[in-house]
């Protein structure tokens, strides 16, 4: 057997060099036990003092803020783009990725990038230190708007596959590795990609917490409150990510919500003005920017909406069942209801200071720190949105349903005030809706790949996808467009489809979002008000009424989007990028695929998103 000279082993952990450089090993590692069995023998028989057995850094160093724990250098072959364009993409990436998402000492970054164009420049690390500035790279080069829109994509998979290259997963890892992960998460989430996303966010996590960033210890430790700040920043910023990704793939969370508490946040203050004295104040009294604290008011969202995915979707690993929906009580029981988390979400809007709160009214000069400081109130008021129509789509959806069911019958005296609270919760969620896409249009750039105030492109286009569905939805009920009316939902819908169209040319599978909700604009309506209809005439036809489905048992029949790619693929693209059935005529293939699949009760098509396979 070859020996790796390693002092730890992969299944029992640290063995008994107390110093070994594998990282954090907790306290139910075999290793472990053994480690703290030879400190109680050393105190016992030689009286030599040990670590606190229940120190989290008993077993493992405090990672540096750089560089690998490993001190042997690697060698590295790496390629430049010229020094002209990796500034371009630099400035790109300060102003508008870190000003949103503050993952790095900007202060330490700039350094080290200075000393990469001189020839006696030593950087910590350099092979992590490359790989990052080219992760950094690939995701300026999808936002900067100097590159036609046509050669983003192109140009970002240079600087990713070079950083592909330089990334080790295998060794120990540093908190920079964490960096690099993330931003590569967020890379991919420009692109038409999901898996990749999903596994390099699981890898950060795992990085990090393999560097004990998971413990509130590791960070206490550290040499200086910026090394300090910037592990609480990464770790957040592993949270954020989790819970981002777990929303918009409707799959677990990998730390859950006591985990994510253990560690403080970051202070509201950026890194050059972190000092000693300022290291316990929320409100340092020097001018300063503010992309910390706009982080710290996103990540207390992001709890918030970490609570609505586990209560209202199948997030938590435990499947909605479309019956359900017709059981509007599930919706304000709990600590975690609708109207809870309605107030939860009130208390956090009412936090946000003076300069963060939007203005769309009043929009600065681009270039300006007033600019960046209206980016990030429209981008935190644009999440804010997205977040309420999470928590209100499964009332919609439950509204909807039960006005299906039970639209004829009146409603019982005991009944009818909760009746009108749903009713009102649903017009709210029409209207979030709307202003979400509004919101859109007017901060959104002239051109397709100029961000101005806007989130990315590719928040947009999810953020504008969920208001969509919804206005489908709200069309399928009569009690909403009651109070919003039909041309409202429809002009709003047109907006929306119109930003989506632009967006298309970046990439097919935009062309495929906006083709499904053209299918369910024409589809849904139609094939609900005829099922209805027969179920009014008391008709028992399977192909045409609602079935009644055992109790936890899915429908057989449930139209579901996330086969919708396999749905959308039985067709073919047409020259105009239109989707045409066998015979040429949408219309016609679509209504009939629909004939045998769609189902009333199964609204998920309005809580889901069709992502590439």
């Amino acid at each position: 057997m070859v020996s790796s000279g390693h002092s730890v082993h992969a299944i029992i952990g640290a063995t008994l060099d107390e110093d070994n450089s594998e990282g954090y090993f907790g306290t139910s590692s075999a290793g472990t036990f053994m480690q703290s069995v030879k400190k109680l023998v050393q105190q016992k028989i030689y009286g030599i003092p040990g670590l606190p057995l229940s120190s989290p850094l008993t077993h493992g160093r405090t990672p540096p803020a750089s560089g690998h724990y490993i001190t042997q250098p690697k060698p590295v072959e790496y390629v430049l783009p010229s020094r002209r364009r990796a500034d371009i993409l630099m400035s790109c990436y300060w102003r508008y990725v870190h000003v949103l998402y503050p993952y790095l000492d900007k202060m330490q970054m700039e350094e080290d990038y200075e000393k990469l164009w001189k020839a006696d420049g030593s950087i910590v690390d350099e092979r992590s230190f490359m790989c990052l500035i080219n992760v950094i790279f690939a995701l300026s080069s999808q936002i900067d708007e100097s590159t036609p829109i046509g050669d983003r994509q192109r140009t970002a998979q240079v600087f990713y596959l070079r950083a592909k290259e330089l990334l080790d997963i295998v060794e120990t890892g540093s908190v920079r590795s964490v960096q690099s992960l993330l931003l590569l998460g967020q890379y991919y989430q420009s692109t038409s990609e999901p898996h990749p996303c999903w596994i390099f966010t699981g890898l950060a996590i795992r990085t990090a917490q393999s560097l004990g960033l998971h413990f509130t210890e590791t960070s206490e430790c550290a040499a200086d409150i910026r090394t300090r700040e910037l592990f609480r920043k990464v770790w957040h910023g592993c949270i954020l990510m989790d819970r981002v990704v777990s929303m918009t793939y409707g799959r677990p969370c990998m730390v859950g919500p006591k985990a994510a508490l253990a560690v403080p946040l970051p202070l509201p203050i950026d890194e050059e003005y972190l000092t000693p004295e300022n290291s316990q104040s929320r409100s340092p009294q020097a001018p300063r920017t503010y992309s910390v604290e706009f982080y710290v008011l996103s990540l207390k969202l992001y709890d918030v909406m970490h609570d609505i995915l586990f209560s209202f979707y199948s997030v938590n690993g435990q499947a909605c069942q479309p019956g359900e929906a017709k059981d509007l009580t599930f919706l304000d029981q709990g600590q975690n209801s609708v109207f809870e988390i309605e107030r939860r979400l009130s208390r956090w809007a009412d936090s946000i200071p003076t300069h963060l709160r939007l203005n769309l009214s009043n929009k600065p000069n681009s270039g300006t720190a007033e600019a960046t400081l209206h980016r990030q109130a429209v981008v935190l008021h644009q999440r804010k949105l997205h977040v309420r129509l999470l928590l209100l789509r499964p009332v919609l959806s439950a509204f909807i349903t039960s006005e299906f069911h039970d639209g004829d019958r009146p409603v019982p005296l005991d009944s009818l005030l909760s009746q009108r609270v749903y009713l009102q919760c649903a017009i709210v969620c029409v209207k979030v809706a709307l202003e979400a896409i509004d919101t859109i249009h007017k901060a959104k750039g002239s051109g397709v790949g100029e961000l101005n105030f806007c989130s990315a492109w590719w928040y947009n286009v999810l953020y504008l996808y969920t208001s969509a569905t919804v206005l489908i939805a709200a069309r399928l009920s009569p009690a909403v467009l009651a109070d919003v009316s039909e041309e409202s939902v429809l002009s709003g819908w047109r907006i929306a489809m119109e930003i989506l169209e632009e967006y298309s040319v970046i990439g097919a599978s935009i062309k495929r979002l906006t083709t499904t909700l053209r299918l369910l604009l024409e589809a849904v309506p139609q094939q609900y008000s005829r099922l209805k209809g027969n179920a009014r005439q008391g008709q028992t036809d399977v192909s045409s009424a609602p079935q009644v489905q055992p109790e936890n048992i899915l429908p057989q029949a449930a139209w579901r989007p996330q086969a919708s790619s396999d749905f959308l693929s039985t067709f073919q693209d047409d020259a105009n990028g239109g989707l045409l059935g066998d015979d040429g005529d949408l219309e016609n293939a679509v209504l009939l695929d629909f004939d045998t699949v769609f189902d009333p009760n199964d609204l998920s098509w309005l809580t889901t998103i069709p992502l590439d396979a």
